[in-house]
């Protein structure tokens, strides 16, 4: 299939919007750059946050006013500037997030609309009745949008399950489209202490906490173990708080431009997500050659399909399973460095842009039937349920 360039396309222009202007930044920023390289103007709409000012620098910023969570204030105001962005003239609207989802596609367009889902609120580690709900508001809204994106496999067999396929264009992307290029495989240098890494938005959810709590349990033990938690948000003061605790243990970095040093300084990436969808960091870990022990989740379960990637803990898992995990992985060799490395090539740039060049083709064209299109599946890890 040839590629659509925007000349072909009288009004090109693409909204782009999500609940925070992070998601938009890190979720999908190899997405936008293509859409540029093809001639496409892209507008993002988000919550104001710390990345605003940077999407502004790219393309027009749209504040809106709609928050994670459901109150019905934040649903109602969010709702009406939605609905206000999405009857202006667009070429194609993209939509990042649950709640921004729902909106859009119940609100009067006059375009194409793409739900690229990092993570579907229905899964298998939810309970049965939040499973029940949330796939009930899916499957009501997927036909009212003209393609449904997943970034990971669970989430595309569970739509498959639910017949979603039957109402929209399901699409199986392979990941966001990480710049495996910046993230080498990097020998570790054997060295005391042991170093480990979390990267992460602080919340509840990514769980940082649990990583102060594993270096102070295992320096207890009488191991040398220091850590380095980078990120910010909602826990930034309780995770200050451990690092005023353990100074000579634990380092806290807000904010960073150069990633790919960090996973190069570390030994071992922790990464305790209750949810995730196909989590970079992992990705970005694995290719540096750097083991992850991590909390079981449909993102970490497809990336550490193998011993020599790392560990995977259960939800329950005590204090005392992450530092023996831990202290299972410390050390590689030069052999594990690049088994690793060349396990996540599937999921780079390249074919990325690909398989998202394929999807917004077979959209814009007005070829969104419905249908299942996964094309890692053409390369051999199973049959394609079709559409392609």
């Amino acid at each position: 299939m040839t590629t659509r360039p925007a000349a072909g396309i009288k009004n090109p222009r693409v909204l782009a919007i999500a609940t925070v202007g992070q998601s938009l930044r890190f979720q999908a920023p190899d997405a936008w750059d293509l859409l540029a390289r093809r001639g496409f103007d892209v507008t993002y709409a988000a919550a104001p946050d710390q990345w605003s000012p940077e999407l502004a620098l790219q393309g027009a910023f749209e504040p809106i006013r709609v928050g994670r969570d459901a109150r019905l204030s934040s649903l109602v105001s969010g709702s009406r500037d939605v609905r206000r962005l999405a009857a202006q003239h667009w070429a194609l609207i993209q939509v990042q997030s649950p709640i921004v989802a729902a909106l859009a596609r119940t609100s009067p367009r006059n375009c194409p609309l793409i739900y690229v889902a990092h993570g579907f609120h229905f899964h298998r580690d939810g309970g049965r009745i939040r499973n029940l709900l949330y796939g009930a508001v899916e499957w009501a809204l997927a036909g009212r949008g003209d393609a449904l994106a997943v970034v990971c496999r669970e989430d595309f067999d569970a739509a498959i399950t639910l017949g979603l396929h039957r109402r929209t264009l399901l699409w199986h992307l392979p990941g966001a489209g990480v710049d495996l290029d910046r993230f080498p495989a990097t020998p570790r240098r054997p060295a005391r202490p042991l170093h480990l890494l979390f990267v992460g938005e602080l919340n509840e959810n990514k769980a940082p906490l649990l990583v102060a709590d594993l270096v102070h349990h295992l320096g207890a033990l009488g191991h040398d173990v220091v850590a380095t938690i980078v990120g910010d948000g909602p826990l930034r003061d309780a995770v200050s708080a451990r690092v005023n605790a353990l100074p000579k243990q634990l380092r806290w970095v807000p904010h960073t431009s150069s990633p790919a040093r960090l996973f190069q300084e570390c030994d071992i990436v922790v990464a305790p997500s209750a949810r995730e969808g196909l989590p970079r960091t992992v990705i970005e870990a694995i290719s540096t050659g750097r083991p992850v022990v991590a909390r079981s989740n449909r993102g970490t379960r497809e990336l550490l399909t193998d011993p020599v990637h790392g560990r995977l803990l259960s939800a329950t898992a005590p204090l005392e399973h992450w530092a023996d995990a831990v202290l299972d992985v410390a050390g590689s060799s030069a052999r594990q460095v690049e088994a690793r490395h060349a396990s996540v090539q599937r999921f780079g740039k390249d074919p990325f842009a690909l398989s998202y060049g394929q999807l917004i083709d077979r959209v814009l064209t007005g070829d969104g039937r419905p249908g299942a299109v996964d094309l890692l599946d053409q390369r051999g890890s199973k049959p394609n349920v079709g559409g392609a």
